[in-house]
């Protein structure tokens, strides 16, 4: 089937059949969208490509109830008019696959050239709204994103992709999509990007001494991306690996203005390990092992004087596992429950002067996460379903958290669902808010304090078509590492 025929068919199938979309996310089994305990948004790879989408934070921006801000280096993600600065997108988790995304240093999920899987690769991503910590735990605040991929059997074969534009901006991608004699599937493909940017005017910097104000090819971004998967009998192994070597135009942490030493490299890579198996007709169970390093570093020019490279890195590497069962053996119930834990083996995080060296910041610490939940969906009638959940969680540094949900789902008719909805979240200060204290321009405030924020959420409402570094305080919420301040 060609894509365009694809389209169309999306396009004229019936509202009932649309509502029988399968998302996995609001549960963490599939279900439909239309009797999920959610408003769940799905986003399409028919509309990936019929939109012309390019990276996930323009997926993100087209869903309802989000928006997205750009400050010439990070991509920033608004829930529903709320989007507090300096927060890298901490108060929503990253799912791929159903693994989390968000790193164990920053807490962040990365949704712009620093998202390490080509777009191309992206099946369909999922946005439940509301807190969710009842089913994942921290930083489930004010949403779940699950970005579920495609598979060899999708790509059939060899491909081969080129794209150029203005700015200098090109992407070639090499993929590779197959079925083995054994019915293994499998999928591989290598991604490189890069744009030179444009040079960009900054009025409060318009004197002969700073260019006249324009900084000068230090918008580029140039980005690698490596992702395989396979799968056969209930086992699926991933690999996705990326990199980010971006420019800082706009002098961020009053840095020296058009210096072209001022940038930052992102590398990610995460491993994962997922079997599925039915243990009885009644019974399935879902373990997942996974592991997953981070390192951040940047160069930042100040004038002291002397004029000076300032660098702040951030490493971050963990192992977790997960394990969830599901039964239907009570007629009517669908019970499922489960155990999270994450070892989080290296915490790192340094600052220091390149010449002369001088050490700013040197802190280092490891920990671990743990989390049990368990829920049940109980249909009450043939068109009535309640929706029940708790978890506990514990994080080193915080206290433990309960938090529960509750749901009852009203079938009016086949298209709409009437849905009466509570959750709370929790989101504990993550080690960058805890351990960065640096005396270098932009300001530092002591972190000593911290504690847990937490959040509870009601909604009523009614179902149909799912859509197509430095820090600072902020009224007793936990710091993090700030937006840069635009140039005037």
């Amino acid at each position: 089937m060609t894509h365009a025929h694809a389209q169309a068919d999306m396009a004229d199938l019936p509202l009932e059949q649309l509502m029988q979309l399968q998302v996995t996310t609001a549960s963490r089994y599939a279900q439909t969208a239309l009797e999920a305990p959610a408003t769940v948004s799905v986003v399409t790879a028919d509309d990936i490509r019929l939109f012309g989408y390019r990276n996930l934070s323009e997926v993100l921006g087209s869903m309802r109830g989000l928006h997205v801000s750009y400050d010439r280096t990070n991509h920033y993600l608004g829930t529903r008019g709320f989007a507090t600065p300096g927060d890298y997108n901490t108060r929503v988790l990253l799912l791929v696959n159903g693994v989390r995304f968000n790193d164990n240093l920053y807490d962040q999920a990365t949704i712009g050239t620093d998202f390490p899987i080509d777009l191309d690769l992206v099946d369909r991503v999922e946005f439940v709204p509301g807190p969710g910590s009842a089913v994942y735990g921290a930083n489930a605040f004010f949403g779940v994103i699950n970005v579920i991929t495609r598979n060899g059997r999708q790509l059939a074969g060899p491909q081969v992709s080129a794209e150029a534009g203005s700015h200098g901006s090109a992407k070639l991608r090499f993929s590779l999509g197959t079925v083995d004699a054994h019915g293994g599937d499998w999928l591989i493909a290598v991604t490189r990007a890069t744009t030179r940017g444009a040079d960009q005017y900054y009025p409060s910097y318009d004197t002969p001494s700073t260019h006249n104000g324009v900084a000068q090819g230090l918008d580029f971004d140039r980005s690698t991306q490596l992702f395989a998967r396979m799968h056969q009998n209930g086992l699926t192994l991933t690999l996705a690996h990326g990199e980010r070597n971006k420019g800082m135009p706009t002098a961020a942490y009053s840095q020296v203005f058009n210096d072209p030493r001022s940038r930052l490299t992102d590398t990610t890579t995460r491993l994962a390990a997922e079997y599925t198996t039915q243990v009885r007709p009644s019974l399935a169970l879902t373990g997942r092992v996974h592991a997953g390093r981070y390192q951040y570093e940047g160069d930042y020019v100040y004038d002291y004087p002397p004029l000076t490279v300032n660098r702040d890195v951030g490493t971050g590497q963990w192992w977790a596992t997960e394990w969830q069962w599901v039964s239907t053996a009570l007629a009517r119930h669908k019970l499922s429950w489960g155990v999270d834990y994450r070892r989080d083996t290296r915490i790192d995080q340094l600052n220091f002067d390149l010449k002369p060296r001088t050490d700013n910041l040197d802190a280092r610490r490891t920990g671990d996460a743990l989390g049990i939940f368990v829920q049940d969906e109980f249909a009450l009638r043939p068109d009535l379903t309640l929706h029940a959940g708790l978890r506990w969680g514990r994080q080193s540094g915080s206290k433990g958290s309960v938090n529960p949900r509750l749901g009852l789902v009203y079938w009016w008719n086949p298209t709409t669902a009437i849905k009466v909805l509570h959750g709370t979240a929790y989101r504990p200060p993550n080690a960058y808010e805890r351990d960065y204290r640096v005396d270098t321009p932009g300001g530092v405030v002591d972190t000593v304090a911290l504690r847990s924020a937490a959040c509870a959420h009601h909604r009523a409402g009614a179902g149909t078509r799912p859509h197509g570094r430095k820090p600072h305080a902020a009224d007793g919420v936990p710091v993090q590492r700030d937006q840069p301040d635009f140039p005037g």
